[in-house]
């Protein structure tokens, strides 16, 4: 999970609310600007990930308009712009999994969102693959993390192997370049390490490599 950047909200999402328009019932018309605006709000270098895990999504027709707050039980949020993201369509985690009722139940306060907070102050992810919460956090913060992880099921073995391969990619870059790291100084080393992960920047799992060239 990685801190997103909310825009402006599809106008046609207020038109939709004063209606009271089923979900369900909305075309693909209705639908494309909603989706238009979550695509922009998930991109990174020109592809489309997860809000929750970010796992590519490959096209236009992967992926899902997830609220948060489910729709079922939360009928005056359906059409609310900021509960709405875009997940993977996988069942055993993110959207899929955290309404299906195979999970924990959660309240949507509990749940930690990447467009309002910053999730690598609040997660930490390890070269093994899995993400725990950050040591140090107060109590309410890491019970967040700890409902979030659970909800969305971020360490499904599926996410725990693909992060794993992550880091062994970031893993293996460092020893190509370590020779060179220890020539440089700290700002330089900082400098040099910012550009390794620009090169993650259109891959899944950019935190996960982040987060190794950074604290491992």
């Amino acid at each position: 999970m990685r801190r997103l950047e909310r825009p402006e909200a599809p106008k046609i999402l207020e038109q939709l609310a004063k209606h009271s328009t089923e979900w369900d019932a909305l075309s693909a018309e209705d639908r494309a600007p909603i989706r238009k605006a979550l695509d922009a709000m998930s991109e990174r270098g020109n592809r489309t990930f997860c809000n929750y895990c970010e796992q590519l999504i490959a096209h236009a027709k992967k992926g899902h308009i997830e609220h948060l707050a489910s729709r079922s039980k939360h009928s005056k949020l359906i059409f609310d712009w900021h509960n709405l993201y875009l997940s993977c369509k996988e069942p055993e985690h993110c959207g899929e999994f955290k309404d299906s009722g195979k999970g924990v139940p959660y309240s949507p306060d509990q749940l930690v969102r990447p467009d309002q907070e910053d999730p690598e102050a609040i997660f930490r992810f390890f070269s093994t693959g899995k993400v725990q919460p950050r040591p140090g956090l107060d109590e309410q913060t890491r019970e967040r993390a700890e409902k979030t992880i659970e909800a969305l099921n971020l360490n499904a073995k599926k996410l725990v192997n693909a992060r794993s391969a992550t880091a062994k990619q970031a893993e293996a870059v460092i020893f190509e370049i370590l020779e060179d790291l220890e020539t440089l100084s700290n700002e330089e080393r900082a400098v040099f390490l910012e550009d390794e992960i620009r090169s993650f920047e259109g891959s899944p799992f950019l935190t996960t490599a982040r987060q190794f060239f950074l604290e491992s």
